[in-house]
């Protein structure tokens, strides 16, 4: 999707990104996937348990991917 420099009209008023936007969590890919990316923004709002409990989600999810690649 080109951005053209609007892409903060993009984000409020795109039904494509509002269709992402709904499959967040949901796709194939996300199956069996540990990393709360739906999520994330939130956790910029201040440091407290979730954002500790995200940043440890995502580098096991980060380290579990890098070994499964690495034996591929």
């Amino acid at each position: 999707m080109p951005i053209n420099g609007k892409l903060y009209e993009l984000y409020q008023e795109s039904e494509k990104v509002e269709e992402y936007r709904q499959s967040q969590g949901k796709l194939d890919v996300c199956e069996g996937c540990t990393v709360w990316c739906y999520l994330i923004p939130s956790f910029f709002m201040g440091v407290d348990k979730y954002w500790w409990l995200n940043q440890v989600t995502y580098a096991s999810e980060f380290l579990a991917r890098k070994r499964f690649l690495q034996r591929a």
